[in-house]
């Protein structure tokens, strides 16, 4: 398989667990990329679950598989080595948006924070929170178009997912009651999640083989054939509604 190259590490992000590196790609365009240093669970998790956020109707960025060579990594400072050389994530970079803050809530269309709840709970990410005192909602706002942008969905597939503390952070977690309460949106939802659940598998065929292995014989901690039941089996009833882990 042959990927889009970098050409230039420009830079760390100074935001996010894993910092991201700002590159450029051959293709002459900006990614935030996720390299070894985010691990190869982050770097899997965030390619299925992209591919099921666009299924979904999200605002997802572009993203790719990007190669980094060798001789670029050999040229880095060494604390930015860690980057690795070979397949990693590239997410092209979103000009002039801003982290989402807790006023803007208000100015997202009320499908939209929907359809961001439910997909959150469905791929079990507890990691888009925000409360009026602060968080860290994984959301970009384009003030230019005013709209919200989806990123980062490296800790979805959590297997230590709380489904009651996901209700008390998640930053459209007003939404729940409404949606839980009314029979309509909630068949429209279940029906929506199993048909995209197939995806899931489309992604995993289209993953770097690279990222299924830590280590020369040693495989990564993500079970594919496990998330995929735990998705099929939380694309309705009380999979998706009820409290259970």
């Amino acid at each position: 398989m042959t990927y889009l190259s970098i050409v230039e590490v420009l830079g760390r992000a100074d935001q996010g667990v894993t910092r991201p590196f700002r590159c450029r790609a051959e293709d002459g365009k900006l990614y935030y990329v996720k390299g070894r240093h985010a691990s190869r669970r982050s770097q899997i998790c965030e390619w299925i679950a992209g591919h099921l956020g666009v299924g979904f109707g999200l605002p997802i960025p572009p993203f790719e598989v990007l190669d980094v060579p060798l001789e670029i990594v050999e040229l880095l400072p060494q604390d930015w080595q860690e980057l690795g050389s070979g397949p990693v994530f590239g997410s092209l970079a979103h000009a002039l948006s801003i982290e989402m803050t807790w006023p803007q809530i208000k100015s997202v269309p009320p499908k939209m924070r929907s359809d961001i709840l439910i997909f959150d709970r469905w791929v079990r990410n507890g990691d888009r929170n925000l409360t009026e005192l602060g968080g860290n909602p994984n959301l970009l706002w384009d003030p230019t178009t005013e709209n919200v942008v989806v990123i980062d969905q490296n800790q979805a597939f959590d297997g230590d997912f709380d489904h009651s503390l996901f209700l008390e952070s998640h930053i459209f977690r007003m939404e729940w009651a409404v949606i839980a309460g009314d029979c309509v949106s909630r068949a429209e939802y279940e029906q929506r999640l199993e048909a995209l659940a197939p995806k899931f598998l489309e992604a995993c065929d289209a993953t770097p083989k690279e990222w299924w292995w830590v280590g020369e014989g040693v495989p990564t901690s993500f079970d594919a054939k496990a998330v995929y039941e735990q998705l099929l089996a939380s694309s309705q009833g009380d999979g998706l509604w009820g409290g259970a882990k």
